[in-house]
């Protein structure tokens, strides 16, 4: 859907570059400190929280969030079975052998390893082209992702 340029509600910003600023301040706040990287959700929440002009800008939000929700799953979901992997090989006293022989834990590992690798690279690109559709006044609907955001402005209204 295309938008036509407005001003949105966060500091009387241009809506397109509010919803860009959306997805690149957490980003930001991620490189500058890496213990902040684990709050900087909070950055697409206060901008669905407090937006009440623009469904441009919330759509957007939303889409950050959910970005956000996705990648935190993804990765408790690999510290999980990482630790897993350690924890048991170590215990079965393999730990320098369990990188040449882990036998289906190892397969196991590599497998999700390659999924979670894919994964990654599917939502960094679909946040690429979110930030460009942002900036043309666009939504966009990454599958999965949009479907989330859909589900997050629910909850707003």
């Amino acid at each position: 859907m295309k938008y036509d340029p407005h001003k949105s509600s966060l500091f009387d910003l241009d809506a397109n570059v509010a919803a860009i600023l959306v997805y690149l301040l957490p980003w930001m706040v991620s490189i500058i400190s890496s213990s902040l990287g684990g709050v900087a959700w909070i950055i697409p929440l206060l901008a669905l929280i407090l937006e009440r002009k623009s469904d441009f800008v919330n759509f957007h939000a939303a889409n950050a969030l959910a970005f956000f929700v996705i990648n935190a799953v993804i990765y408790y979901i690999t510290v999980f079975f990482g630790l897993t992997a350690a924890l048991t090989s170590w215990l079965d006293n393999m730990f320098i052998l369990g990188i040449f022989y882990m036998g289906i834990r190892g397969i196991i590992s590599v497998i999700l390893g390659i999924i979670f690798a894919i994964i990654e690279i599917y939502l960094g690109v679909g946040k690429l082209f979110s930030i460009i559709r942002a900036y043309e006044y666009k939504d966009i609907n990454v599958p999965v992702i949009a479907q989330i955001a859909r589900i997050i402005l629910s909850f707003k209204r």
